[in-house]
């Protein structure tokens, strides 16, 4: 039998925080001690010394150093515990905007996203655009074309122009000028 996600959390915090024994965890959720020393070593699991361990009928799950969590000094600051750092946790923002790739100082392309940061860190992982930083402006995403092709035409970014030397963006300048294909 295996343990959903849910209860392998909890299993994990139980183990490693208020000092459930491997065989306690095993007879709570209905596996065997193997499956639970096995799930230990696999994930990782660390025993902290609690205050109040209870009884250790048994030897430990998984053999690495204790650490004590009361409280622990680094640079002079505290450790939190899990549950602290998810109480603070943020949640990755969708921001919807135009968005401006810089290498050494000067804008190399301009794209938009309704989410920008996912967008960038594509590409990032892409590596096909050489970048050192970003900068971004949120807008509406039904102003998305015109914002970006106004940042294009202005700047005029090597990545954002094609190897014959023409402009690439969603909107040329006429129509961003609100100007007809007649007229100059």
């Amino acid at each position: 039998m295996y343990l959903t996600e849910e209860e392998r959390a909890t299993a994990k915090l139980r183990f490693e925080t208020e000092g459930v024994t491997g065989a306690a965890l095993a007879k709570e959720f209905g596996v065997s001690g193997a499956a639970i020393s096995k799930m230990a070593k696999r994930h990782g699991w660390v025993r902290f010394d609690c205050p109040n361990p209870g009884p250790r009928k048994s030897k430990p799950i998984y053999k690495q150093a204790r650490v004590s969590l009361d409280p622990v000094k680094l640079s002079g600051d505290t450790i939190l515990t899990a549950a602290e750092i998810i109480a603070q946790r943020l949640p990755i923002p969708g921001i919807c905007g135009v968005y401006f790739l810089i290498d050494n100082g000067s804008i190399v392309y301009v794209g938009q996203s309704t989410n920008v940061l996912i967008r960038v860190n594509d590409h990032a992982r892409e590596a096909v655009k050489k970048f050192d930083s970003f900068s971004y402006i949120k807008c509406e995403e039904h102003l998305l074309d015109r914002f970006e092709s106004l940042y294009i035409h202005v700047f005029r970014p090597v990545n954002n122009v094609s190897v014959t030397g023409r402009i690439v963006a969603p909107m040329n300048v006429n129509k961003l000028l609100g100007a007809s294909n007649g007229d100059n």
